[in-house]
């Protein structure tokens, strides 16, 4: 429940993937923990037809500009980081 309103999440969400789902977004979502130095490292990627987006990687969050990530919340451009950067 966000706000007053249920909202249904699949069953496959995971904590970090339930932020995005709340309504009183990320600093009221932090208030009152303790300040915690997340490693942020951002990667410019250049995309198949030459568009370039930037890729964020947050402690063990990524975001990426490009429009897969905002339809898929992943896309090639993280994998083939995640490949490069972590092995994975």
């Amino acid at each position: 429940m966000s706000a007053g309103v249920w909202i249904e999440v699949p069953d496959d969400t995971t904590l970090a993937d339930a932020e995005d789902l709340f309504c009183w977004g990320t600093e009221a979502h932090n208030f009152g923990k303790p300040a915690v130095s997340e490693d942020v490292k951002k990667i410019e990627v250049k995309g198949s037809k030459g568009q370039k987006y930037t890729v964020t990687k947050t402690g063990r969050s990524w975001k990426c500009e490009c429009r897969g990530f905002q339809f898929r919340q992943d896309c090639k451009h993280i994998q083939n980081l995640k490949i490069l950067l972590d092995g994975v």
